[in-house]
């Protein structure tokens, strides 16, 4: 699984999760879970995209005019 896919998955089981117990709190757990996995997913998503930089997945170096082998 790479980053990206572990980070959104892992957004949308914890906003489920989370949706699921304040959702029961109104009576309509289902629809608190489904609202929940699709924020959570958004928020997994757009941390994703704030942690690529430092994954080395950005630009590569600029070229310094030395080969490299």
């Amino acid at each position: 699984m790479n980053p990206q896919t572990r980070d959104i998955v892992g957004g949308s089981a914890g906003g489920a999760a989370l949706g699921g117990i304040i959702g029961s709190f109104t009576g309509d757990a289902g629809l608190g879970a489904l609202l929940g996995a699709g924020a959570g997913a958004a928020g997994g998503y757009i941390y994703n995209q704030s942690q690529e930089p430092s994954r080395g997945y950005g630009r590569p170096p600029p070229y310094d005019g030395r080969r490299r082998y």
